[in-house]
């Protein structure tokens, strides 16, 4: 393959989990082994249909072929590829493109057009929230859920409205979920510059414990997505994701450093009452008393 060039005949997305990379392709249904070839090298993908169809593509970075492993859920087929080096990050799922000499030429003119000691200012919604050409990546999505102890489930809602179901999906690893999905909810659109129904927005979740893969779902409705979890251990979760030691021990000294300040708050002389005057009674047995220890 020439490049780094992409075959997008079929949908795809992907997502990396430590030293895994994850590419799920939309293959349609009633497909399986029989009927997907796919083809790993160290460095290409390529996963074909009988029509002629096919997603095919160069890798960011090496894989191990012999460690592939495929399975389908729905109209898709998830290939799950291993990292040759689990320590490298994948910012894409292709290599990086290299410019043409044209686009050398036009940089270096446009560079130096510049005024002295000036950079062009960058987008913060294009650099930290772009995951892949057209898809964003997103944290604020209002989500509920809850457990089914008698089923060993867990139910998680994702609330976006005007979801479009046909580009939208969820992806699972044993101890993670990545919902992709399209709106055309034009409130939402708005957090986003530049998003548009095309976009394809992607959540992800690193679950608190271990799911089995066979037994999880999705359900796309108009306003949510609906997502059961399968335990492999039939005990209660209490949380979706586990808390980090990090944010427990900030959490920690956020409270102490609160306590600490209400106790060591200074009095001040408005706001601490008058002592009560002493009854008659009682001045009569103080003068006595003192007069008595002056005499001894």
């Amino acid at each position: 393959m020439p490049g780094n060039s992409v075959s997008n005949d079929l949908a795809h997305d992907w997502m990396q989990k430590n030293e895994f990379v994850i590419v799920s392709v939309w293959v349609g249904q009633g497909h399986d082994n029989r009927t997907v070839n796919i083809n790993t090298d160290e460095t290409e993908l390529t996963v074909s249909l009988p029509d002629g169809r096919k997603f095919s593509t160069q890798l960011f970075e090496t894989v191990l072929p012999e460690a592939t492993s495929m399975s389908y859920k729905g109209a898709r087929c998830i290939v799950k590829l291993l990292k040759s080096d689990p320590n490298i990050h994948w910012p894409h799922l292709e290599p990086a493109k290299k410019p043409t000499p044209e686009k050398i030429i036009s940089t270096k003119a446009k560079s130096s057009s510049l005024s002295p000691g000036k950079t062009p200012e960058k987008k913060p919604a294009e650099v930290d929230n772009k995951v892949d050409n057209n898809t964003v990546c997103v944290s604020n999505v209002k989500i509920d859920y809850m457990e089914r102890d008698a089923e060993s489930l867990i139910v998680v809602f994702l609330y976006i409205k005007n979801i479009n179901k046909e580009t939208s999906f969820v992806t699972f690893t044993e101890d993670s979920i990545s919902a992709s999905f399209s709106t055309s909810d034009g409130r939402f659109l708005q957090q986003y510059s530049g998003s548009t129904e095309d976009t394809v927005f992607e959540w992800d979740l690193t679950l608190k414990d271990k799911v089995v893969l066979e037994d999880c779902k999705f359900k796309v409705n108009p306003n949510n997505i609906e997502i059961k979890l399968k335990k492999q251990n039939n005990k209660k979760w209490g949380a979706l994701t586990a808390v980090t030691p990090d944010s427990a021990a900030s959490n920690k000294v956020a409270k102490n450093m609160w306590m600490a300040a209400s106790k060591t708050e200074t009095p001040t002389l408005s706001n601490i009452p008058p002592a009560p005057p002493i009854p008659p009674s009682m001045e009569n047995k103080v003068l006595y008393s003192t007069m008595y220890t002056s005499t001894v």
